[in-house]
């Protein structure tokens, strides 16, 4: 039974308290273009390598997500959302998802 802080993905996996338990993490280091590389598919990918944590690029040099911010500049190559739909794809595989800025 899960406590009001926690939640669960469509995979029944706990994404809210993943820190608590041992974890196996994945760090991307994106480079502009892979922001159109298939999200769904980079989910699987890391569910597949044994991992339930995937440390994801979401700004920094570029946004990986639409901003407004003045200073946080868009990654000319991202369509959409490239954050919004690694989310999405990470909590659909059961994995929990940490921005790096």
């Amino acid at each position: 039974m899960l406590h009001e802080h926690e939640q669960r993905s469509a995979a029944g996996t706990d994404t809210k308290t993943w820190w608590q338990r041992p974890y196996r993490m994945v760090q991307t280091n994106l480079r502009q273009p892979d922001a159109l590389y298939d999200q769904r598919k980079l989910a699987r990918e890391v569910k597949e390598f044994g991992a339930d944590v995937l440390l994801y690029n979401i700004g920094g040099i570029y946004a990986f997500y639409p901003t407004k911010l003045p200073l946080q500049a868009i990654n000319p190559m991202m369509k959409g959302d490239a954050l919004g739909d690694a989310i999405e794809a990470a909590h659909a595989e059961g994995i929990a998802l940490v921005g790096r800025f």
